[in-house]
């Protein structure tokens, strides 16, 4: 059985039975007032597990991009190799931006809460995602720090660089018409 608080996101302590071995994580989540779960550790997305409705949405967390939609899928191709979804209910959701898909009733045994399965293989996955989502990160901040403060190699000083009249290949009143197709008469 899983006891959350109201609230800021708590570690919660999952713990499956897998063939007589008992495994157990800590997960952080939030319980809504409406007995649903959300999963916030992911940094691109928010996912909403909801039991009474048996279905899992994922919300993107900030806005809606291509890389969103990425993580969205792979999380729902994880989930489909698992076994722990419909594969046939995968689709877009009501809200833009948003998939989900629906999970069984119940587990292969009375033991078997699959809720907890799912909150379980969502957590696993975010484990596996982690590493390259920090990756991302850090090389966005990487390429912002380079633009916005350039060491002295690829940097220079305001007059360092000779004026002239004509610079660069792309002339200032633009190209005569003839030259840039190429046309001849």
């Amino acid at each position: 059985m899983l006891s959350i608080k109201i609230g800021e996101p708590q570690p919660v302590k999952i713990t499956i039975v897998r063939e007589k071995v008992e495994v157990s994580k800590e997960i952080l989540m939030i319980k809504t007032l409406t007995g649903d779960y959300i999963l916030k550790e992911h940094p691109e997305i928010d996912i909403v597990v909801m039991p009474s409705k048996q279905k899992i949405v994922v919300f993107p967390k900030k806005i809606y991009t291509d890389k969103c939609t990425k993580i969205q899928l792979d999380l729902f191709e994880f989930l489909k190799d698992k076994g722990v979804i419909l594969p046939e209910s995968i689709r877009g959701g009501n809200i833009f931006g948003t998939l989900e898909a629906a999970f069984p009733k119940q587990g292969l045994t009375e033991s078997q809460d699959p809720v907890q399965v799912v909150v379980y293989t969502i957590s696993n996955f975010i484990d596996k995602d982690r590493p390259k989502q920090e990756y991302a990160i850090e090389y966005e901040k990487a390429v912002h720090d380079e633009l916005t403060a350039p060491d002295e190699k690829s940097s220079t000083e305001l007059g360092e660089v000779p004026q002239e009249d004509i610079k660069g290949t792309v002339p200032k009143w633009g190209f005569p018409q003839k030259a840039i197709y190429r046309y001849t008469y």
